[in-house]
């Protein structure tokens, strides 16, 4: 995808309109063989890689997250999670 730079954008500004998270401002820059701190011109033509949301990438694969504990799973750990484990009964330290 391409966006047009508009008047006093950053490499910042430009990743968070576009990509929704700053930590993707290094691909921006990469991808326009840019510095993250290089100044932009109004009207500058800049590319980005289309990121897919997740939940599209699940809904398509139909996944469906489910993470409650099941009365089988409960079973398994009478005494509860990690908070109830003891050292040497429930796992061992080597």
């Amino acid at each position: 995808m391409q966006v047009i730079v508009k008047q006093r954008q950053s490499l910042p500004d430009i990743t968070l309109q576009e990509c929704g998270e700053l930590q993707e401002a290094l691909v921006l820059s990469k991808t326009n063989n840019l510095g993250l701190t290089e100044d932009l011109s109004t009207g500058d033509t800049l590319f980005y890689p289309v990121k897919r949301d997740i939940t599209s990438v699940l809904s398509a694969k139909k996944v469906y997250p489910a993470t409650a504990i099941s009365k089988e799973d409960e079973e398994l750990v009478p005494y509860g999670g990690v908070n109830f484990m003891a050292v040497e009964m429930d796992f061992i330290v080597s």
